[in-house]
């Protein structure tokens, strides 16, 4: 079998050479292309991207090849400079199918701009259409009118503008859900949406392979740095910090030792002209923020971490936290839930396919610092509970993310679609 990759995510050209030094951005992608090239029955795969670049740029390593394609406007807008590139490469290798990653980017519409006879599959990641819905995420319009930086009036990324893109895209996005007919999934919410726009579409279950070190650590009670709760992913709104610094302030009371690690980009960081001049509006908001709430002390920003750092900071947590305000499968909740990290979540998008309330997690209302406070008060004051979550959870996400399993499966469902588009 021969499949080619379209994907939006900037991949290494030596998928085997990656370690976990890398920042933790997509590496669920590079995990399940190793997987699938260890099977005898895949031959080959095309791994296809885009660079700002003035020519094609075409790696070899083993099974893969890597190919870059120009593109005057990258992923967030049609190109269709990108379309007849990527028609000519498709004709060039001819795979047994195409494998869109995610129909948030305009990728997938320079393939259904061409007349392609090989199935095309997408692999559903976010849904930039609901994520419009709940951009601002409760953040009042007088509070984001405060926040307004130079930045604003230069990119159209701030708190406003950067809701008209992703409404631009949500539209983009359901007129991809409506046209294609396949698409693998992993959680009963974004099934549920895809068949909200296309009743027809073919849906196949297929869980992620994780990084490695997630496999290989595991948390222990003896290990845990008590009242330390550890987050990723927060420089969005959508990513609920700004409910979870809420709920630190209300935790502060009983316990004033709290301490919250934020990995990732540094909010706060205004080092450098560069960095001063790109400062965002949700920057500026999360820094006021931690000033009004007298939490200087008490929350850290990691800056960019390996996935082994972000693993050892898993073991140390107390508490994982993910407070979105919407999300389909995030793999730091998955992470924690293999590390074995208690993890509380906000119930919301498909985060309930992967959190049991009380057995491999604890669920609250999304923006409820209130309650956030009160299920991660439970995870201090309760060390039977923790070990309780700590146990189901890496059972399930072990389970859930088995990589030989899920390699396997995502080859019988390209061939399931295979056969079925050739027998139309």
């Amino acid at each position: 079998m021969k499949i080619l990759w379209l994907t939006a995510m900037p991949l290494p050209a030596k998928l085997k050479a990656e370690s976990s030094a890398g920042p933790p951005t997509g590496g669920w992608i590079s995990s399940m292309l190793n997987q699938l090239s260890a099977l005898d029955c895949v031959s080959s795969i095309y791994i296809v991207g885009v660079h700002r670049k003035h020519a094609i740029e075409i790696t070899n390593d083993g099974k893969f090849t890597h190919i870059r394609i120009p593109s005057r406007s990258g992923v967030f807008s049609y190109d269709h400079h990108l379309a007849k590139q990527l028609n000519q490469v498709i004709s060039d290798y001819r795979p047994d199918i195409i494998d869109v990653q995610g129909v948030e980017f305009y990728l997938a519409n320079s393939l259904l701009a061409l007349s392609l006879d090989i199935p095309i599959v997408a692999t559903l990641q976010g849904l930039v259409s609901e994520c419009t819905r709940h951009y601002n995420a409760g953040i009042p319009t007088s509070d984001i009118l405060k926040c307004l930086t130079l930045r604003n009036f230069i990119r159209p990324d701030g708190l406003f503008s950067g809701r008209r893109n992703y409404l631009r895209r949500g539209k983009n996005e359901i007129d991809c859900l409506k046209r294609l007919t396949y698409f693998t999934g992993r959680t009963e919410w974004d099934k549920a949406h895809t068949l909200a726009h296309n009743p027809n579409l073919k849906y196949y279950h297929c869980d992620r392979v994780l990084r490695a070190p997630f496999y290989q650590h595991q948390w222990k009670l003896r290990d845990v740095k008590r009242f330390t709760i550890f987050t990723t992913q927060a420089k969005y709104p959508l990513k609920g910090l700004h409910v979870l610094l809420k709920a630190i302030q209300i935790l502060k009371r009983d316990y004033p030792s709290v301490k919250l690690y934020i990995g990732g980009k540094d909010l706060l960081d205004k080092t450098g002209l560069i960095k001063r001049l790109s400062f965002s509006d949700y920057q500026k908001y999360i820094a006021s923020l931690l000033r009004k709430l007298h939490l200087e002390n008490n929350v850290f920003f990691t800056g960019l971490i390996s996935a082994d750092e972000v693993a050892q900071h898993l073991c140390r947590a107390n508490v994982f936290v993910i407070p979105s305000f919407i999300d389909n499968s995030p793999n730091a909740l998955a992470e924690a839930q293999a590390i074995g990290t208690p993890v509380v979540a906000s119930l919301v998008g498909g985060i309930g396919s992967y959190v049991k309330d009380g057995a491999t997690g604890l669920l609250y209302a999304h923006n409820e610092p209130l309650m956030l406070a009160s299920k991660i008060r439970s995870i201090f004051g309760n060390d039977a509970l923790a070990i309780l979550l700590s146990n189901e959870a890496r059972l399930a996400a072990h389970t859930r993310h088995d990589p030989i399993k899920n390699a396997n499966t995502l080859v019988n469902v390209y061939n399931q679609i295979i056969n079925d588009y050739h027998h139309k």
